[in-house]
């Protein structure tokens, strides 16, 4: 069992594999986000692609099946309001809109287990899959509803204008380790959190933001490439390019998650250390 102990500065520990020591400052976080993609990227993968990454692709599926591929008919000469309405088959966005909403709960109850996943294999515990994904199922209710709180709250903000609600956005990404650790009202702890070292904290979100953006662009263009190749085909060479471009995304986002949710979990530690001592076996018992 590994020990972590602190130097007697309020910095932070020298030696937590998830507690960054704010002393030495982006170095200590930077190591420990790595350290935490490099123990953890297969079991987060495997995560993901249970919650995230499967019900994502079906709903991807399911949009691309959502209306008519005969374009013709959607926009030639005799195309009507009516005729629009009625090339939309109503029974797969039904089902879409139920698979969205399941997708939402699911990405909740994987964001829960990958920080618990995280948290034990920093601690040198292990993390087998079916005890990850029931811890996760015993935060995701909660985690799923302020996701959606905060994700109106973001709406807003970008409704008012662009900044706010990338700002919002920010503050919101240490709400799932909020609710896996403090099981308090999330929203306002994230905010006293943020704001208590805004600059430290901008820069570290802001860090991950744009690391996960530029990723997902760069990755993101083959699939983007095949789908654009096979627009202008037949129904059924057009429906394969949507399925390997939904394939891709997938596959995609696997990676992204493992590389977001690590950012944020060692950011969060790094802010809540600013108020007490913190360390890795401290929050594996407070994620039980």
């Amino acid at each position: 069992m590994a020990t972590y102990g602190y130097p007697g500065a309020a910095a932070g520990p020298a030696d937590d594999p998830l507690v960054p020591n704010r002393a030495i400052g982006f170095s200590s976080w930077y190591e420990r986000w790595a350290g935490a993609v490099r123990r953890s990227w297969k079991a987060l993968v495997l995560l993901a692609a249970v919650t995230i990454a499967l019900p994502s692709l079906v709903l991807s599926l399911l949009s691309s099946g959502a209306g008519d591929w005969d374009t013709q008919t959607m926009y030639g000469d005799d195309f009507s309001v009516t005729e629009y309405w009625k090339s939309y088959n109503w029974g797969v966005i039904l089902l879409a809109f139920v698979v969205a909403i399941l997708s939402g709960y699911l990405s909740a109850l994987g964001s829960a287990a990958a920080i618990w996943t995280i948290t034990r294999q920093a601690a040198d515990r292990p993390a087998p899959l079916g005890e990850a994904l029931r811890f996760g199922a015993s935060r995701a209710l909660p985690l799923w509803l302020w996701i959606i709180v905060a994700g109106i709250l973001t709406f807003v903000g970008t409704l008012c204008c662009v900044l706010p609600g990338i700002y919002l956005s920010l503050v919101f990404t240490l709400v799932p380790a909020i609710v896996v650790y403090e099981r308090v009202s999330p929203i306002p702890r994230a905010f006293k959190l943020f704001h208590a070292d805004l600059g430290r904290a901008l820069g570290r979100t802001l860090g991950i933001f744009f690391l996960v953006v530029a990723l997902a662009c760069c990755l993101s263009m083959p699939g983007g490439l095949v789908e654009g190749f096979t627009s202008d085909a037949g129904t059924v060479v057009r429906w394969l390019g949507a399925t390997i471009a939904a394939l891709w995304a997938a596959l995609l986002s696997l990676f992204l998650f493992a590389v977001a949710v690590c950012g944020a979990l060692v950011t969060y530690a790094e802010l809540r250390a600013a108020e007490t001592q913190l360390s890795t076996e401290q929050l594996l018992a407070e994620a039980s």
